[in-house]
């Protein structure tokens, strides 16, 4: 457990690929008509060629902000930056084979219109996020976005943080 929780590329199973760039309504627009200032999502990954290229672009990013959140190396935190904020969270690593305390980051920029998120690795509550806001089941608004996300991570480690306390728990009653 006392592994270095920095960002490592891992090998990924070949049924395990992320999805490619996409950029997702926040509020369900069932006639696919996302009115000038819809909530957005910008889901960015490593997989697609020129996604670092596709952060200014696309995203309307700064270069410093960009920068950030394509650091192969990173520490979780919350920079408030311009009108918006730049967050870097972790999560369980649940690829197959992988321990889990190998912590996968995300990097996340929002403000009041959007939210940009990329990754170097698959992590599978965003994967269901996807899904969820697809179906019109998602969060509404980047602070939405925020929220969900972070409860999402936080319960996946619950079980992890668990198991640690148990496997302690035995430890102690070992040396007792």
């Amino acid at each position: 457990f006392l592994r270095t929780h920095r960002e490592t590329r891992s090998t990924r199973r070949d049924d395990s690929v992320m999805s490619p760039n996409q950029i997702l309504p926040l509020k369900a627009d069932p006639e696919g008509l996302a009115e000038t200032g819809a909530k957005l999502w910008h889901r960015l990954t490593s997989d697609t060629a020129g996604s670092g290229s596709a952060l200014p672009g696309n995203t309307g990013l700064d270069a410093l902000t960009t920068s950030a959140m394509t650091a192969e190396e990173t520490r979780p935190r919350c920079t408030p930056h311009g009108e918006g904020a730049l967050l870097i969270l972790r999560g369980v690593n649940s690829e197959h084979g992988a321990a889990p305390e190998d912590m996968v980051s995300v990097r996340i920029w929002l403000d009041g219109s959007k939210v940009v998120t990329f990754q170097y690795r698959n992590l599978d509550v965003i994967d269901v996020l996807v899904r969820e806001v697809e179906a019109g089941h998602g969060p509404e608004t980047p602070g939405d976005f925020i929220v969900v996300l972070s409860d999402r991570l936080t319960d996946r480690m619950e079980d992890i943080i668990d198991g640690i306390d148990t496997e302690l728990d035995s430890l102690e009653d070992t040396q007792s």
